[in-house]
């Protein structure tokens, strides 16, 4: 069915500009869009079997408007898109140079400045420019462990030289620099692309409680997308207990260093830490430490975890080497069940583009 399009607008009194670099000579129709502020209308002229190629509703659109399309403008058939001016012309852009898509690898930005471009090409059916606005989010998140540890030791660098001093101040110098997670799962719940929920889902559960001043775009969020971040963080603190537990239980080390706990008096560098030692020590000094992972946020913790144990742990028996196994063995666990802690299941499972 044909999109129905105005040909006669009412807003005779706006004011009508050509677009700079979309009206072209030698175009064959004139499209004309107002913008949102309702202050002006914006004209393109293109090649209307440009556009057919590109979009089944523009075809049917076009084929039937070929005796029914009786205004004019320059000189050639105009129809009015009853969209925005600057969202028809992102996608009218793209169309013939992609290039100019709004589209910045790990640019906190995107979900927000391709909304209108995606929403014209879903109703459009555009599927090139869709599909390439979704692949394109995707590859801005991990989607393995090893990706999703790959782009902490890249946060790891980008804070090197940051200065703040509060939790929320170094998240916010982290979204300025990389995916930011509430825009991007309001994409994703109006758009597709589920693969990337559980990885931003993560990043919401880890971030400072509904501050404002972290970077992190918290109105984007609906209520259901907060209920599901609650639950989230819930599940995460029973697993952050649960691991700990699994680790506390295994006796790696056949070493006499004994099974004493980590006293403040010992100082960090104590040099003969047992598993137990090591984790009393991590979550007492983590809990003056704005920067330091959380206990919903297993995954750093156990990062944490492991480069701790190398310094402290100075065990040689052979069972100490399955120290690391286990901390590998826990990570990807809790990784491969984030799904499940927010409850996603069933959008994982929606379909790809």
């Amino acid at each position: 069915m044909a999109e129905n399009f105005d040909v006669n607008p009412s807003d005779g009194d706006l004011k009508e500009e050509r677009h700079p670099s979309l009206y072209f000579a030698d175009g064959d129709i004139v499209i004309s869009a107002t913008s949102k502020t309702k202050t002006y209308i914006q004209f393109y002229r293109v090649d209307r079997i440009f556009l057919a190629r590109r979009s089944p509703v523009f075809k049917d659109m076009l084929s039937l408007g070929e005796g029914a399309v009786n205004e004019q403008y320059d000189g050639a058939p105009k129809v009015h898109f009853p969209d925005d001016a600057e969202d028809v012309a992102g996608l009218l852009a793209g169309l013939y140079n992609t290039a100019t898509l709004p589209l910045t690898r790990f640019s906190p930005d995107t979900p927000i400045l391709v909304q209108g471009i995606m929403r014209l090409a879903v109703k459009y059916d555009i599927e090139s420019i869709r599909t390439m606005i979704i692949r394109h989010i995707e590859a801005d998140w991990p989607h393995t462990l090893q990706d999703w540890e790959r782009r902490q030791h890249d946060k790891a660098k980008s804070l090197l030289f940051d200065s703040s001093d509060s939790d929320s101040e170094h998240h916010a110098v982290l979204y300025d620099r990389f995916p930011e997670p509430a825009s991007a799962i309001r994409f994703v719940m109006e758009f597709g692309c589920p693969a990337i929920l559980p990885a931003a889902f993560y990043e919401l559960a880890v971030a400072p409680d509904v501050d404002f001043s972290s970077g992190i775009r918290w109105g984007c969020l609906h209520t259901t997308d907060l209920l599901t971040l609650v639950a989230g963080k819930s599940a995460l603190l029973a697993q952050w207990a649960q691991t700990v537990q699994s680790i506390e239980n295994n006796d790696y080390c056949t070493c006499s260093y004994g099974s004493r706990t980590w006293e403040p008096e010992d100082g960090p560098d104590y040099g003969k830490a047992t598993v137990k030692c090591i984790i009393d020590m991590l979550q007492a000094t983590n809990a003056d430490d704005p920067s330091a992972p959380r206990a919903t946020d297993p995954l750093n913790y156990l990062r944490q975890f492991d480069g701790a144990k190398d310094k402290h742990f100075r065990c040689y028996c052979d069972n100490a080497k399955g120290i690391s196994d286990t901390i590998k063995s826990e990570a990807q666990w809790i990784w491969d069940h984030l799904p499940e802690y927010f409850s996603l299941q069933g959008l994982e499972s929606t379909t790809e583009p």
